[in-house]
């Protein structure tokens, strides 16, 4: 049986809802294989890492520029 891992947890989270858990469990232990695909899942992830990556440059970015900004208001006017 194939199921991608969103509707797989999707079921198994109806089922505790409906306290059918252990039925829904029972029916999986029947199929000799289950083939679930995560894809999803994973590409959330790097996007999630990506993003994470992304907002510390951009962090990084404004330390720089606003220390960059700090010294040059502290310079004489007329000064480069």
């Amino acid at each position: 049986r194939f199921f991608t891992a969103t509707t797989l947890m999707q079921e198994l989270q109806r089922a505790k809802a409906d306290y059918t858990l252990a039925k829904a469990l029972n029916k999986l232990d029947r199929y000799a294989l289950l083939v679930v695909d995560d894809n999803r899942f994973a590409e959330a992830k790097v996007r999630a890492d990506l993003a994470e990556q992304a907002t510390r440059r951009v962090t990084a970015l404004e330390a720089r520029l606003a220390a960059r900004a700090r010294r040059l208001a502290a310079r004489p006017i007329g000064s480069r």
